[in-house]
């Protein structure tokens, strides 16, 4: 029975270890896809602020041309009821005002390209931060389900090493207790051994030891089974307590 608790023991602490290693996979799991997710969320962000960028700074520049082609029509249409003089001056003065706002517009239309390859450099440097990232998630949980599994077969090799110490321990423990058995049974077949004498002339003649000699025996005429405890009861006790006769002679 102790060996049996023992056993279970082992077994619920091995499936309390696999539930928070498993607990913790599904953990990473989940922070992998809420970074995947807020990257995605990022780079989307970012593509449409350079789409927006891209279409306000083309709005503006067709705003500014439609501007001023509506000023320089304008502009002729007055300069054509004043003097030549001043509508060549007031051309030129247009013409200067044109180019500087294109001047203006052609640096805007620069400094948002700019901007675009930076928004385009950030996007690529977040990809890659993403990819590492990635990369370095896969592998952690790579190593923590290594882990896992190396503890897993680690824990049922020590699971296996304890049953079997145990299985060989209850094995000793039943040889001992056979060994033990036998030897008991060994000492009561010696202390119930049956010693047959033949009985002749009315006399039982018993041989116990060459150096105690034989001991006489007057019966009645038959046979007579004598149980003696030789290896239980030594013969020099029983003589003291009376059951067996004195010493007649030696063969």
């Amino acid at each position: 029975m102790e060996h049996e608790n023992q056993i279970q023991e082992f077994k619920k602490r091995d499936s309390q270890v696999m539930a928070d290693m498993e607990a913790q996979v599904h953990k990473l799991r989940e922070e992998l896809i809420n970074v995947n997710s807020q990257r995605k969320q990022q780079l989307v962000e970012l593509g449409l602020l350079r789409e927006e960028e891209k279409q306000r700074a083309a709005r503006d520049h067709e705003t500014a041309v439609n501007k001023l082609k509506a000023e320089s029509e304008k502009m002729k249409i007055e300069l054509k009821k004043t003097h030549a003089a001043e509508t060549e001056m007031t051309l030129e003065k247009a013409n200067s005002r044109l180019k500087q706002i294109e001047k203006e517009y052609t640096q805007k239309l620069a400094k948002s390209s700019q901007i675009i390859v930076e928004l385009q450099t950030t996007i690529s440097s977040l990809k890659e931060e993403n990819s590492r990232q990635q990369l370095a998630a896969d592998r952690r949980l790579q190593d923590v389900t290594q882990k896992f599994e190396d503890e897993k077969k680690q824990l049922i090799r020590d699971n296996d090493r304890a049953i079997k110490a145990l299985q060989e321990e209850l094995e000793s423990r039943s040889n001992q207790v056979r060994c033990a058995e036998k030897k008991l049974q060994h000492k009561e077949l010696e202390s119930q051994e049956q010693v047959l004498c033949p009985l002749s002339l009315g006399w039982v003649v018993c041989l116990l030891s060459p150096s105690q000699g034989a001991y006489v025996f007057p019966v009645s005429i038959g046979m007579l089974w004598l149980q003696v405890a030789a290896s239980s009861t030594p013969s020099w006790h029983k003589q003291q307590r009376g059951l067996l006769p004195h010493k007649t002679r030696s063969l």
